[in-house]
């Protein structure tokens, strides 16, 4: 079977590692792939299969005759929108949109197991053919855990934006606390809003920091030189169901995580691991002590390569998740 791959994303650079692996496990299915710039309709498409990246490509392929659909669902949009728009009309109408998709759908990718879990909460329904993939776009690197010196200077590091859900503020207002007490610690802002990034640095006395933005491309070289990541969250549906590159761009360069137990699939995990540290919101002196006693011990780079290896493994791996995704396609797309 042909399968379409139909990609609108504004910015397609967070969304090409995920739809590479679904396209190469299509082929692997013994599947041909055709990515196309629009969804058309067609005599020839009851014949074909199309993958959708967004929720409302499924209505439009299938008023476009598609025979069968698969649907990648990268967060809960009514929420989502929620969040932005507070507009319980635009709730409702997305929640309706989304219930009908999981019908017109005929394979099903999530983000994580707590999202799969949600909608079947929410909609009182079971899915059959479906698979769990986190997001992710880096596989670990050995290389980065052996940078010199990095797990000497405790060398804290922020990616992403000062949106209010990713909790820039609080996060610095942590980091403020273990600064009083280690030394031989900095922060690093890898944001684009300096103006504002320095404000909030001031605005809690920290004393060490440094603000930069750097190109995806450079991401992966400020990683191997931090000891410590933070991806603080709040709780609410849209973080619990998430799963944030910023894990695997962390994990993956031996970047020990200061996160909040509201990703739950990611903290499942974590949880587990030594050199995971789970920021409580509930006692901040808690968590402090946790990353002070990292920062004062001694770290050797090849017991946390290998414990993140052993947690982290085939959560963050291409290769694991094109064969298993390939199974699931081949029993549910006989040929």
């Amino acid at each position: 079977m042909v399968f379409d791959i139909y990609n609108p994303h504004k910015n397609q650079s967070v969304t090409a590692d995920y739809v590479s692996i679904i396209e190469e496990s299509l082929k692997r299915a013994g599947h041909t792939t055709n990515r196309v710039s629009t969804v058309e309709k067609n005599n020839s498409n009851r014949e074909k299969g199309i993958v959708c990246i967004q929720l409302s490509t499924i209505r439009e392929a299938k008023k476009c005759g598609y025979g069968k659909t698969i649907r990648w669902i990268q967060g809960v949009v009514e929420d989502e929108s929620y969040m932005r728009n507070h507009s319980r009309l635009r709730y409702w109408i997305l929640s309706l949109l989304n219930k009908n998709s999981f019908h017109q759908s005929d394979f099903i990718l999530f983000c994580s197991d707590a999202m799969k879990r949600h909608y079947e909460r929410r909609f009182k329904c079971n899915f059959d053919n479906y698979y769990i993939m986190p997001c992710f776009n880096d596989e670990i690197n050995k290389e980065a855990f052996f940078t010199e010196d990095k797990y000497k200077n405790n060398v804290f590091v922020f990616a992403g934006s000062l949106e209010v859900w990713q909790c820039f503020e609080p996060t610095v207002a942590l980091y403020r606390e273990v600064e009083k007490k280690i030394a031989n610690c900095s922060f690093r802002a890898l944001v684009s809003d300096r103006k504002k990034a320095t404000e909030i640095f001031d605005k809690y006395g920290v004393e060490r920091y440094s603000i930069d933005f750097v190109p995806k491309e450079r991401v992966a070289q400020e990683m191997a030189k931090a000891k410590f990541g933070f991806c603080i969250r709040e709780d609410s549906i849209v973080n619990r169901v998430a799963t944030p590159t910023k894990f695997s761009s962390y994990i993956s360069n031996g970047v020990i995580p200061v996160y909040s137990q509201y990703t739950e699939d990611f903290h499942n995990i974590a949880k587990k691991c030594k050199y995971c540290v789970c920021a409580n919101p509930n006692d901040l002196t808690l968590s402090v002590d946790k990353i002070v006693e990292l920062c004062t011990e001694s770290n050797e780079p090849i017991e946390i390569y290998n414990s993140y290896k052993n947690a982290f493994g085939q959560y963050y791996s291409r290769e694991y998740h094109i064969e298993k995704l390939t199974e699931a396609l081949t029993n549910t797309f006989s040929l």
